[in-house]
């Protein structure tokens, strides 16, 4: 790893030089990078086991490093003297009573420290966290700094799949969809244009009651055939939102090639980062859950054949935060504010889906219970500030190559996904061109599905967006 490396005689964000860095090493634990200037005190993030302090200290007379419990020192450490430019190399376990570390550096020197947080991400399949505030949790300036630089970092790297900061006020239109129309046969509900706008730079997404259809209405935004995705891969939004009886707001991943549970069977992944549950309204405000759902669909509208995991939170404050999942081949990570709320663990082949099958983002707003639905849901908006989903890893960004069936047959009615196969890569956005769409046509919720619509032959072009192709003959009967 090579975090880039700042002037400690420049000033930075908040009156401290601090940048940051965040990735993951081979075994897939989160590496926090810091460069800093002045006194900083740092928060420690949760699971933190071992820091990793090198560099150049600049320090003169002064402490190196502390460990805090708050306000209350806990550990100090080394000390130098007489020397403005110390070459520093060490490895320290954290103590488990501090929650900060304090680092000192030589203002007018020219020096350049780093800290690393080792975090363990071993724990069990499940955690959940029972608060009644979000103060447990790390500081929104710290978080936001953290993955704006990160974003950067991935940015220069070339790891960056999609990114999107809502300037303006049009949504982008290269990046998302607005789905419009009845949603997943739900007879009573429909998702329309109208619920989702952008405003000073802020993404919107709301629902109503009833709209001009006499329908209940919502909003719901995706990159579906735009920007999939697949592998080590980090999903983080800075979003806010109110509890409200029946609002469910939601950031989440779905299969790109994944049937819904009441629309067919198969291979089905989908990752809940966050979804508000506004019926659990109580005396903690709501109740934030995060969800993994992987497996083989049966089909019939349930969960069958499907395993969860995931964590919950059961406090939402109405203020503004950051939310972030970090899919590795055997763990998903979700945090908020920087801070670890829960981990799944991908066990087996099926578990696996959410990392070996390609994803798209969603960001959605819908009914929980129509019937409790109450003045106060209209005009209740998810409000996001900005979106990022980056490679965490050094694998190709574009694919090498793509195959697909070369023939398929197919009687009027069929239906049937092309999926793809594009190798060991992280944007496995397609395309799919159909020459004669009177013989086959596209499937209106997965990506990769034809429909047979009248007897004939005519040829399918799936295409990446590194412009590589392949063809597909279908023959309708």
């Amino acid at each position: 790893m090579s975090p880039a490396i700042f002037s400690s005689t420049s000033r930075g964000l908040y009156g401290n030089d601090l940048i940051l860095n965040s990735k993951i090493d081979a075994s897939g634990n989160i590496i926090y990078n810091e460069s800093f200037g002045f006194i900083t005190q740092i928060p420690i993030p949760s699971g933190t086991s071992k820091v990793h302090i090198y560099g150049n200290s600049g320090v003169y007379n002064k402490t190196l490093f502390a460990f805090y419990q708050g306000s209350n020192l806990v550990e100090k450490g080394d000390s130098y003297a007489g020397d403005f430019n110390v070459d520093v190399d060490k490895v320290v376990e954290v103590p488990d009573t501090a929650d900060n570390i304090k680092l000192s550096q030589n203002v007018g020197s020219s020096g350049s420290l780093f800290v690393e947080f080792v975090i363990d991400t071993t724990e069990a399949d499940s955690v959940n966290y029972n608060v009644n505030d979000l103060t447990n949790f790390g500081s929104l300036n710290y978080a936001e700094l953290m993955a704006l630089h990160s974003a950067a970092q991935a940015r220069a790297e070339g790891r960056m799949i999609f990114e999107d900061d809502f300037n303006g006020y049009k949504l982008n239109d290269n990046i998302w969809n607005v789905d419009q129309g009845q949603f997943l046969n739900r007879i009573t509900y429909v998702n329309a244009k109208e619920n989702v706008w952008v405003e000073n730079s802020i993404l919107h997404i709301s629902a109503s009651r009833r709209n001009r259809y006499g329908k209940v209405s919502m909003g719901q935004v995706t990159t579906k055939g735009k920007y999939d995705f697949a592998g080590n891969v980090r999903i983080e939004g800075k979003f806010k939102m109110p509890t409200i009886p029946c609002f469910w707001p939601a950031f989440w991943t779905w299969g790109t090639d994944t049937y819904a549970v009441s629309q067919g069977g198969g291979a089905y992944a989908e990752l809940d980062i966050f979804e508000l549950f506004g019926s659990a309204q109580d005396s903690t405000n709501g109740r934030v859950s995060s969800n993994l759902w992987t497996g083989d669909a049966v089909g019939d509208g349930s969960t069958s054949g499907l395993t969860q995991g995931g964590g919950r939170l059961l406090t939402n404050d109405g203020k503004w935060h950051i939310y972030t999942a970090d899919i590795f081949q055997n763990k998903v990570i979700i945090s908020l504010d920087g801070t670890p709320l829960c981990k799944c663990a991908l066990t087996d082949e099926k578990r696996q889906y959410v990392y070996t099958m390609r994803q798209y983002v969603m960001m959605s707003v819908q009914f929980w219970d129509r019937n409790s639905a109450t003045e106060e849901l209209d005009g209740a908006t998810l409000e996001c500030d900005w979106v990022h989903v980056y490679a965490l890893d050094d694998t190709a960004m574009m694919p090498s190559a793509i195959t697909v069936d070369s023939t398929l047959s197919m009687s009027v009615g069929d239906k049937v996904r092309l999926i793809p196969s594009l190798g060991n890569c992280h944007d496995q956005t397609t395309t799919y061109d159909i020459v004669n769409e009177n013989i086959v046509g596209h499937g209106d919720i997965v990506h990769s599905e034809l429909v047979a619509k009248a007897a004939g032959t005519t040829d399918v072009f799936v295409k990446t967006k590194n412009r590589k192709t392949a063809k597909c003959t279908v023959t309708v009967s």
